[in-house]
């Protein structure tokens, strides 16, 4: 499993808004469960990492 991320000025917090508005919309509109669809269909794994939702550190 790969896990991605995005990453940007910590004091950017209208990237980080247009970022957390863009995903909603993606959630929303369906366009993640295609995606999730064709690629389980397809033999590839969902698996959530366990700090999915929670807020980033470093």
């Amino acid at each position: 499993m790969e896990y991605y991320g995005f990453i940007f000025n910590k004091a950017d917090t209208q990237l980080l808004q247009m970022i957390n508005n863009s995903l909603d919309k993606l959630i929303d509109n369906g366009t993640v469960d295609a995606i999730l669809k064709y690629y389980c269909d397809n033999g590839y794994r969902t698996d959530s990492p366990s700090y999915y939702g929670q807020e980033p550190t470093l």
